[in-house]
């Protein structure tokens, strides 16, 4: 079994198979709505966790950063994950640094619909570069906000654009749509959308509108993971740690990975 702290405060992964995208968990909406339909689940229950979901804090400020300013038109949101990030480095695809992403994103903007907004935002973490990448790209409609809780900025923003940042699973309980550019677990047909090529991330700016998900199939994908997939820590959550370490399946769908589902 493979252990490791999850994205959601008081939660931990325990998994068969690996954690994040080495994970055993099915890569195909249908389990889960078949779970969610035999299950009795409270399928409401998924909010409560959202409540839990805050920003990582920096140890230092970013120094000198400024809040960029408001506009009252739609963005994109795209939070930063810190250079080097194992995640980048395994399953990132063509998107393996940090530098490789945002010199994509500053190629590709002008794409966007007239009046959209690129918004960045950089790993509480890593050494800024940032802002100098975009004044000497000259891509108008991007800014970089460094200082706005991150949460805010999703729940603003229309479209969440990352390589594979656990702020894009985390979007999702905001009921944001979401595009991951590398390989992630959470990057299920209906549940978000990828765009693995700068050709494919090109296509999703051009048409942000375009990129939806379907409310059912999200909706159990969430609820299986606050119920099932991602046990507490807490006392009360202990027998259910137990029982995991002596039955790693107890719902089906972990062996799921890598076969298809008939519902």
């Amino acid at each position: 079994l493979f252990f490791e702290l999850a994205p959601f405060a008081d939660r931990i992964t325990i998994d068969p198979k690996g954690v994040n995208f080495a994970n055993a968990l099915p890569r195909e909406p249908a389990p889960y709505i078949a779970w969610a339909a035999s299950s009795g689940a409270n399928l409401q229950s998924w909010h409560g966790l959202r409540d839990t979901i805050t920003q990582r804090q920096p140890a230092t400020p970013h120094a000198g950063a400024d809040i960029a300013p408001r506009i009252n038109a739609p963005f994109i949101f795209v939070p930063l994950q810190v250079p080097g990030d194992s995640q980048l480095r395994l399953n990132g695809g063509r998107f393996k640094t940090v530098k490789q992403f945002v010199d994509t994103i500053l190629d590709v903007a002008h794409n966007c619909p007239n009046g959209w907004q690129i918004r960045i935002k950089e790993h509480p973490s890593a050494e800024p570069f940032v802002k100098a990448a975009i004044n000497a790209s000259g891509a108008s409609n991007v800014v970089l906000d460094n200082i706005t809780d991150t949460f805010e900025q999703v729940k603003q923003a229309e479209l969440i654009v990352t390589v594979n940042s656990s702020v894009g699973l985390e979007a999702m309980f905001f009921d944001k749509p979401v595009v991951a550019c590398g390989d992630c677990f959470w990057a299920i047909e209906d549940i978000a959308a990828s765009a693995k090529t700068p050709q494919a991330l090109a296509d999703v700016l051009a048409d942000p509108d375009a990129v939806t998900f379907n409310a059912q199939a999200r909706q159990a994908f969430l609820s299986y993971l606050d119920q099932c997939y991602y046990p507490k820590l807490s006392v009360p959550e202990h027998a259910v740690i137990t029982a995991r370490i002596a039955d790693p399946d107890q719902t089906g769908l972990w062996g799921a990975h890598g076969r298809k589902h008939t519902v």
